[in-house]
């Protein structure tokens, strides 16, 4: 998954949290990251996702159906993500929106075969993006979105117009330290309020492991 990463999800209220009514839904938005990134102190790197399952990929006649992620430069760090080519995504390509885009192992062989795909241009829901980087086939059994293979990740502001999603499906983020893992998720957790929220955020337990 990551080196001592933590996924967080919308969730919804617990009982009449903060004045509001119980099951109120809780939405995650770029400001949530961007004040984490701020403000706390026990985490190390953030970034935020959307996510666009059934997308379709193309080149020529050849096409693929995966995932579009659109994440920040720190996502690569987070999930400790093995290029076999190229590279990220920079803080250049949010800033200006780029169309580029990094593609997983089945994307490339389905599009490229035995061919290298940096450097080329494909569809990506019928918009032209240039691929920038490779990632390493991964023997994935499981992660928290989907197998890395069939992934493709674009800059976060190119996702977040490109997508049309004013809200994110998640964020994630890494510790400052494995020491501090535990007050690192507490912290996340207190949010902008300073007191716990329960049952606002939803973390994937399994996940708070940290890799050996």
């Amino acid at each position: 998954f990551g080196v001592d990463m933590v996924v967080v999800w919308p969730g919804q209220t617990g009982n009449q949290a903060g004045g509001r009514r119980a099951g109120e839904a809780i939405r995650l938005t770029e400001a949530d990251t961007s004040i984490l990134k701020a403000t706390a102190r026990r985490v190390r790197r953030v970034s935020p996702e959307v996510i666009r399952w059934g997308t379709n990929f193309q080149l020529g006649p050849r096409s693929f159906s995966g995932e579009v992620h659109g994440v920040m430069p720190e996502y690569q760090a987070i999930r400790n993500m093995v290029l076999k080519r190229g590279r990220f995504i920079s803080q250049a390509d949010v800033d200006e929106a780029r169309r580029v885009v990094v593609i997983g192992g089945e994307i490339r062989q389905n599009l490229f075969s035995v061919r290298i795909a940096l450097g080329e241009r494909i569809r990506v829901r019928n918009a032209d993006f240039n691929v920038i980087g490779e990632i390493e086939m991964k023997n994935q059994w499981s992660s928290y979105s989907g197998r890395d293979n069939k992934k493709a990740f674009i800059p976060f502001t190119t996702a977040r117009a490109f997508l049309s999603r004013p809200f994110l499906n998640n964020f994630v983020f890494q510790p400052a330290s494995a020491e501090q893992h535990g007050a690192a998720i507490l912290e996340v957790r207190r949010g902008r309020t300073g007191r716990p929220r329960e049952q606002e955020l939803r973390t994937l337990e399994s996940l708070f492991e940290r890799d050996p």
